[in-house]
């Protein structure tokens, strides 16, 4: 059995997202090409929401990712990437509460644990696991995908 990643590009297109130092639109899109990258070095087949920046709807996005996981055997993992602008450096992980949220969970805290482990960690940033109560569209749209998934979004103030 192999394992199957769907990775979610946040933004592109008309739709910058943060737009402080670089455009997060940008940011979010090399982050997920370096990663699929990465995955597929190891083996792992990867979907992506997009690979340029064009404008990527979070309704196509569902609708790409449980298609891309349909009548799959495989294990199954959604991942969606964000930055958010803020004051300081961290991250945050948004975690599923439907039918997948013991997995979800388990994922976020996998991820969690590796990015403490990180060189880079200073303890003291924020770092946060959260239900997901992403205000608006996201915390809708992110229920309806049919697979475990963690939405990560590194904190910076670069973006």
């Amino acid at each position: 059995m192999s394992i199957r990643v769907f990775i979610g590009v946040g933004h592109g297109g008309s739709d910058p997202g943060a737009n402080r130092y670089v455009k997060e639109a940008d940011a979010n899109l090399t982050i997920a090409l370096e990663l699929k990258k990465q995955l597929e070095a190891a083996g792992i087949v990867v979907g992506m929401s997009r690979t340029t920046d064009e404008n990527d709807p979070i309704g196509e996005e569902i609708r790409e990712a449980n298609a891309f996981f349909a009548n799959s055997k495989d294990n199954c993992l959604a991942i969606e990437v964000h930055n958010n602008a803020g004051n300081g450096d961290g991250f945050e992980c948004f975690i599923q509460t439907n039918q997948y949220a013991a997995k979800s969970r388990a994922c976020a805290e996998a991820i969690e644990a590796e990015v403490k482990a990180l060189p880079e960690y200073t303890p003291g940033n924020h770092y946060a696991l959260m239900a997901s109560s992403l205000k608006g569209v996201y915390n809708f749209a992110y229920t309806l995908f049919n697979m475990p998934g963690a939405f990560i979004i590194p904190i910076n103030t670069s973006v």
